[in-house]
């Protein structure tokens, strides 16, 4: 993994915005998370603190390719009870371990959740970009002026 920042793909304008646009929508809606966990690029990371806040754990396991013991461990671990995890990492990571979901489904700024059942994960639902968007209008909060221009 490239440690230098030129070196990585970097978040766009747009990723920004949609970055903090869950940001949005998880205070809006009183969504909070026990723990923050990010892969180490960079990108991830600045997803996470936008979105989220500081991640509580940075991890190569959210990276790894092809996957490894410890990142299924991760997956497949359950929070804490009456809590949320927050996983900030790449499609084949979730298409690897999310029952449900298979290459392709699941695009940039896009996400999963799941919840654990006796040991095992299941797809609770997938949240695109117009399912935030529409979280948004649905709460009354105004778009951004760059949203206002990509329309």
């Amino acid at each position: 993994m490239p440690k230098e920042r030129s070196a990585q793909r970097n978040l766009t304008d747009e990723g920004i915005r949609d970055a903090a646009l869950m940001g949005v929508v998880f205070r809006k809606y009183g969504i909070s998370f026990a723990e923050i966990i990010s892969s180490p690029m960079y990108r991830t990371v600045e997803t996470a603190e936008m979105a989220a806040g500081t991640p509580t754990k940075i991890t190569m396991d959210l990276r790894s390719i092809p996957s490894t013991v410890e990142q299924a461990a991760l997956i497949k671990t359950p929070p804490k009870p009456g809590t949320n995890r927050l996983l900030i990492t790449h499609h084949f990571v979730i298409e690897t371990h999310v029952p449900g979901i298979k290459p392709g489904d699941i695009g940039e700024s896009e996400a999963v959740v799941v919840r654990h059942v006796n040991g095992t994960i299941e797809l609770a639902g997938r949240i695109t970009l117009e399912d935030l968007r529409e979280k948004r209008r649905r709460a009354g909060v105004p778009k951004s002026r760059k949203d206002r221009q990509l329309e």
